[in-house]
């Protein structure tokens, strides 16, 4: 049970207004949601963190039908290569355009 992806996805629902997240949202049965924790010095600045991205690793790629009702793919940068240039080809094929979040690449 990944408690914490409902947690978020029940705040989408109550405090953001999100709506569909029953179809659009999916949950992988044996995989958690992704969890970073970053320990701080004094001053503000990174001293260490640890993290579970394992779920990245399952990111699927958005099936044509989807795409073509698309204006914008926007992908986080930390999925695999493979999945990123798929998606990406993919999206660019069906006249989507796409956005990269390199967030800790």
């Amino acid at each position: 049970s990944d408690s914490l992806g409902h947690a978020i996805v029940q705040r989408l629902e109550d405090e953001c207004g999100v709506v569909g997240t029953d179809t659009s949202v999916s949950f992988v049965s044996d995989m958690s949601t992704s969890t970073y924790l970053a320990v701080m010095n004094s001053v503000g600045d990174l001293h260490t963190a640890i993290a579970d991205m394992s779920a990245l690793s399952r990111i699927p790629i958005p099936p044509p039908e989807i795409l073509r009702e698309a204006d914008i793919l926007v992908m986080d940068a930390n999925a695999p290569v493979d999945t990123l240039v798929e998606a990406a080809h993919s999206a660019v094929h069906s006249g989507v355009k796409v956005f990269f979040e390199p967030t800790s690449v």
